[in-house]
């Protein structure tokens, strides 16, 4: 019987004892073997479990074939080897699903667009011209807000190529449409959210 001592140091480490199930926790001095991949709380426990398994006996050919976690671990990677990887794989899809529910409550929480125009927005399209725009958004550019959200200077009013912006501003937001000098048409859109 090759046993070695060692000491369990970390949570992820603990395992429960091969042949007794007795929990063997942080601090304890445990005997591993690490041909069979075991662990145990005593002698006496890593003894009775040697002859309950035939280990140390002259090999038989097997009844049956072992499949799955029955399977004995590659040496040098006892028990304690293979239950500190569940619990590190078991703690990395904890601290996954943590952090995916914490940026799902982020973007939860974030400022909504909750203007009745949201889907009027996604509905704008290149190409259209004002009067198609006015239609999707139910109403001519202007001030909906009640004084509530400042257009920017930059976005109002004419750029240098010619180009024509007009605003829809509303108390959650508001909605910038760029068209074009020569025909008028939607070049491109923009959403705003009060600062």
């Amino acid at each position: 019987m090759r046993l070695r001592e060692d000491t369990i140091r970390r949570p992820v480490d603990e395992a429960p004892c091969d042949h007794c199930g007795k929990p063997l926790r942080v601090g304890r001095r445990v005997l591993v073997d690490d041909e069979h991949g075991t662990v145990y709380c005593s002698r006496p426990c890593a003894q009775q479990d040697w002859e309950r398994h035939g280990y140390g006996r002259p090999a038989r050919p097997p009844q049956r074939a072992i499949r799955g976690p029955a399977l004995a671990p590659a040496a040098g990677r006892g028990m304690l080897g293979d239950a500190m990887r569940k619990r590190r794989a078991i703690w990395a899809a904890v601290a996954v699903a943590v952090l995916s529910a914490a940026l799902l409550l982020l973007d939860l929480t974030s400022a909504p667009w909750t203007s009745t125009d949201q889907a009027g927005y996604h509905r704008i399209k290149a190409g259209m011209s004002l009067a198609e725009v006015e239609a999707v958004l139910g109403r001519p550019p202007g001030d909906y807000s009640g004084g509530a959200y400042r257009c920017p200077e930059e976005e109002c009013g004419v750029l240098d190529d010619g180009t024509r912006r007009k605003l829809w501003k509303f108390d959650d937001g508001a909605i910038v449409v760029f068209f074009r000098p020569d025909d008028g048409t939607v070049v491109m859109k923009a959403r705003r959210r009060p600062p």
